[in-house]
């Protein structure tokens, strides 16, 4: 990294840029760079940084995936887990790898795991079988077997099924019954999986006709085809290029409400590539154009097709998907391409062919410049300065930071035919002040550092000599002084006039060298304004900035003897300095002889002007504060006679008793006591909740009557307002909701008022009732206003329940006109949907449009379908080009999933977010938390299954309940949980005893 910014890359395209290009894996992503820590912290990192690229789809690609294996053979305890991961990895990845090179990879990892001792499971065994069938290499079943059995390992149910899978892509039937048979006498379950393997086996075999009998056994045996079983017949017949057949297929599985996903569909294009039918994949192309997004799923299959060697077929998939805020990523549009394509050591006329076509598509691209810092970036220098020439033969403007890096790296490897050759390409391609900085700071300190003098590198640039002669002699300024330079510097006619890096000399010079070498850097300044082509206007600028040195370091004495050294040479400085803050303090006879040499004299001195101090003045407030009156017990409670009257009057409270409750009250009244605030509110909360609504109403208008409504508290009389509309007292809830404008009424904050606001808009006897109390509600604020929304979904509710379809349409829009919302969307969006309203749910959705925007819209959207039960549709929504998956909303619908128990529509939305840039293991463990809360112990268990399966480690909180639940329903731990079990020596919590909170005891409190 300090190499490009020496050499001015960040400067060139910008820092951002540079930095996404530079990270280890920068296919579309940006992924932070790894923090240098000690090795086994390093290792966990980058263990982490892989998972997370699965975990959410991205992929694996080769830099990546070489650091990581790199990094194992520096560590003496590398685990099972380790070498099971990486071979895991090379199931479905490298993206950018080819099958090639992947397959070589496992065999790679699996003699390394035997170097190092570690004795192999049946699990690594079958992940090493899964790489093979995923890469679709063919392999003696039978053989992989005999190893296992040597080894004294026995076969698994997932060692059954890969090995008939392994049988079957070779079309060996009888091989696969085989293994089906002993796969029966183990009492195995067999699966859909087993299924959709015979399929591909008759396919083979030749014999289509038993493969379709396949569907018809599987249903037999109460299975339902999944989206797996239809893309086994598809890919058949898209390796034979048969594309009618390939897309009838497609068009089943979505009639059967399984559609392929994405990364399907895109296989299917692949196999119709590698078995050289591109030519009729045009349907297949638009299809999953018209549904699929161009993101990280496209991005991975795009490189895996240039690592095959398909450049065409890569660059027609990338141009026909749909972009999705290609404005932000205008500069590195088909990066990936041509990074892939370096990865897999392709030629550099080939990268350029690629380039050229990306920046047809995109102009403002930069895809040149990224094929040369892939290349750089993959230490491939040579295929740099090939790039270079190429892009020079077809006029693109060479700047010297195309080629530095590569005088760099030649330099640093010691390589001295390597640097002469890119500094003569620097300078024979390259133009500019930039090209002269890098001449200076670059090429000729790595020239010295490779021993090289100065008449070596003459002798290598005839016809430069001038340039050269600069060069050294700014060199010599810098390093050694102004006398040293004088000394070794040529005539005025054997130099160039170049400002850039003469000022640059000269300002690093004159820290070190200035005030010892007064009369040489005079020197110097009179040699360089005789160079042709001097400007004296800069040379005035060179002069002045020496002089404002000394100036500003308050040294008058060099002040004065440079300024007669520079008269002396004629030399003239511009008059700034008068506005220096030293000036002021400079002797007036140095102040004449700087008039002298000053190229302009018509100026006047600005006076010295200083900051005055600011007057502080005090200002006191005095005063008597009031004083604080004590408190006074209520005179009425001290009387004797009332205690014996409260103490009855709790006992009514805690019995519930209504009429001995009403009794005391009155008795309370007669005898003249002042009720206090709390005790009214708690008096009439209980006549609400006993069900007396009509006497709490009549003592609220009494209180209302004499203007003491201001003891209330605003809770108690929203209670009292939904118990009158329960009643069907819908006047007496207009009247109290109006009244809460007019009053005084106190509020606690502990209470929430949305309760009751609910009960009045749910119980509301019509629909012209429950709008009349909404307006109500939000027109004198019952509500605080973060709940109002919370008021319109309570009012959408009734409206549901009580209105037709046009009813429902018609409300919606006026409550839209007025309030702007959209509330209850998904319940409204599923009313339609559910009836296949398709005219009334295009109007919703506009609605909906205006309020919440695209991008949540087809969240809810999506939400929709899937709780009508059309997944599928669901899963199409998700995939809609431009839209931005928003991750904390899938997540916080899987909570509600969880807590209204809906572990089906929970399990789907799992199930759609498979293949999406969506955390998986954020998913996975939300459906196992679904099956906890149902009690659902066997399917728990198969999420975590599926953890380890993919070689993730299951949250240990997850764990732990599941375990806790076993041991709650007595029931023996499942073999994979068995590892947990140790961990979890603790007894099962213990179940909090609850106090039944239904109706609390209010105590008449005295004080």
């Amino acid at each position: 990294m300090a190499t490009y910014i020496r050499c001015g890359l960040m400067r060139s395209l910008g820092r951002r840029s540079i930095t996404s290009l530079l990270t280890v894996n920068s296919y579309g992503r940006n992924s932070r760079l790894l923090a240098t820590q000690p090795q086994r912290s390093k290792k966990q990192e980058m263990v982490i940084e892989m998972h997370k690229k699965i975990d959410y789809n991205i992929g694996i690609s080769s830099n990546l995936f070489t650091t990581f294996y790199s990094s194992l053979k520096d560590f003496d305890a590398v685990t099972e887990q380790d070498i099971g991961f990486l071979l895991h990895v090379c199931s479905v990845g490298p993206f950018d790898a080819s099958v090639k090179k992947r397959l070589a990879l496992v065999e790679e990892i699996w003699n390394k795991m035997e170097e190092l001792g570690l004795k192999p499971t049946t699990r690594l065994f079958n992940v090493k079988l899964r790489t093979y069938c995923g890469n679709k290499k063919l392999f003696n079943p039978l053989e992989e077997l005999m190893n296992m059995k040597s080894l004294g390992l026995n076969p698994d149910k997932v060692t059954y099924q890969l090995l008939i899978e392994g049988f079957c892509q070779k079309g060996d039937i009888k091989g696969a019954n085989l293994v089906l048979e002993a796969m029966k006498e183990t009492d195995y379950y067999i699966n859909l999986n087993i299924f959709n393997s015979f399929i591909t086996g008759h396919l083979k075999a030749g014999s289509p006709e038993e493969a379709a009998k396949v569907l018809d056994i599987l249903r037999s045996k109460n299975l339902s085809p999944n989206s797996e079983t239809y893309f086994r017949y598809a890919e058949h017949y898209a390796e034979v290029g048969d594309i009618e057949n390939v897309m009838k297929y497609v068009h089943e599985a979505e009639a059967d409400n399984v559609p392929m996903s994405q990364t399907l569909l895109l296989n299917l294009y692949q196999v119709m590539i590698n078995s050289g039918h591109g030519n009729n994949s045009e349907n297949l192309l638009n299809h999953i154009m018209k549904i699929g997004l161009f993101n990280s799923a496209t991005i991975q299959k795009s490189c895996q097709l240039i690592s095959e060697g398909f450049n065409d077929a890569a660059f027609d998939l990338y141009i026909k998907m749909p972009k999705a805020e290609e404005g932000r990523l205008t500069y590195h549009s088909g990066s990936f391409l041509l990074k892939t394509m370096i990865i897999n050591d392709q030629s550099a006329e080939e990268i350029i062919s690629m380039a050229d076509k990306i920046q047809e598509v995109h102009p403002k691209s930069l895809a040149h410049q990224n094929s040369l810092l892939y290349s750089y970036r993959e230490n491939k220098i040579d295929l740099a300065l090939q790039l270079v020439e190429l892009m020079h033969a077809k006029n693109h403007p060479i700047r010297p930071v195309y080629i530095v890096p590569a005088i760099c790296n030649y330099r640093n490897n010691n390589n001295i035919t390597g640097v002469y050759k890119a500094v003569k390409m620097l300078i024979d391609k390259t133009s500019g002040q930039d090209k002269e900085e890098q001449l200076l700071h670059c090429c000729y300190p790595a020239l010295l550092a490779l021993k090289q003098t100065k008449k070596d590198i003459l002798s290598a640039f005839k016809g430069d000599d001038k340039l050269w002669n600069t060069v050294f002699f700014c060199s010599d300024i810098m390093n050694s002084g102004y006398t040293q330079a004088l000394n070794n510097a040529k005539t005025k006619e054997d130099m160039l006039w170049l400002p850039s890096i003469l000022e640059h000399a000269l300002n690093r010079a004159k820290q070190n060298f200035l005030v010892t070498e007064l009369e040489c850097s005079a020197s110097v300044l009179s040699l360089i304004s005789q160079l042709p082509e001097a400007n004296k206007e800069r040379m005035r600028l060179l002069a002045g900035d020496l002089l404002f040195y000394l100036i500003m370091k308050k040294d008058w004495i060099s002040t004065e003897t440079f300024t007669q050294h520079l008269t002396e040479q004629n030399l003239k400085v511009n008059n700034g300095f008068q506005n220096m803050s030293s000036y002021a303090d400079m002797p007036v006879s140095l102040k004449e002889k700087l008039i002298r040499i000053s190229a302009r004299r018509d100026f006047k001195v600005r006076p010295d002007q200083r900051a005055q101090d600011e007057a502080v003045i005090d200002r006191v407030m005095k005063g008597d504060l009031p004083s604080r009156q004590p408190n006074k017990t209520d005179p009425s409670l001290a009387k004797p006679n009332f205690m014996k009257l409260l103490s009855s009057l709790n006992d009514s409270f805690r019995k519930k008793d209504l009429d001995a409750l009403k009794q005391g009250h009155r008795e309370l009244q007669a005898n003249g006591f002042k009720m206090k605030a709390s005790y009214f509110n708690s008096y009439l909360l209980k006549l609400v909740q006993l069900g007396d609504s009509e006497t709490a109403f009549s003592l609220f208008q009494e209180l209302r009557a004499k203007g003491d409504d201001g003891m209330l508290d605003k809770s108690v009389v929203l209670s009292l307002g939904a118990a009158l509309i329960k009643t069907g007292n819908v006047e007496g809830t207009l009247n109290i909701l109006k009244v809460l404008s007019e009053g005084k009424f106190s509020c606690e904050e502990k209470f929430s008022n949305v309760d009751s606001v609910k009960t009045i808009l749910i119980e509301s006897p019509s629909i012209k009732d429950a709008e009349t109390l909404h307006e109500a509600i939000i027109k004198h604020k019952a509500v605080e206003t973060s709940e109002v929304q919370k008021v319109h979904q309570f009012y959408v509710s009734r409206i549901l329940m009580l209105s037709d379809d046009d009813e429902v349409v018609r409300y919606l829009m006026r409550l839209h006109e007025r309030y702007h919302v959209f509330p209850s969307g998904e319940k409204i969006l599923k009313r339609f949907i559910e009836k296949k309203d398709v005219d009334r749910l295009k109007r919703v959705m506009d609605v909906g449009l205006h309020v919440f925007g695209n991008n949540y819209l087809h969240h809810l959207l999506a939400f929709s379908f899937l709780q009508s039960g059309l997944a599928n549709k669901a899963a199409v929504i998700f995939q809609t080009p431009g839209l931005k998956l928003n991750e904390r909303l899938i997540l916080d619908k899987c909570q509600y999933y969880i807590k209204m128990r809906k572990v089906d529509w929970l399990s789907e939305l799992v199930n759609i977010t498979r293949t999406l840039p969506i955390s998986r293991t954020q998913m996975l463990k939300h459906l196992a938390q679904g099956y906890i809360a149902t009690q659902d112990l066997t399917k728990a268990t198969s999420v975590i299954q599926t953890f380890l399966d993919d070689f993730i480690e299951p949250p240990k909180n997850l764990v732990r309940d599941i375990v806790r639940l076993y041991w709650n329903a007595n029931q023996e731990l499942p073999e994979i949980l068995k590892p947990y079990e140790q961990v979890e020596k603790k007894q099962p919590r213990s179940e909090v005893n609850q106090s039944s909170t239904d109706e609390k005891t209010d105590d008449i409190k005295i004080i």
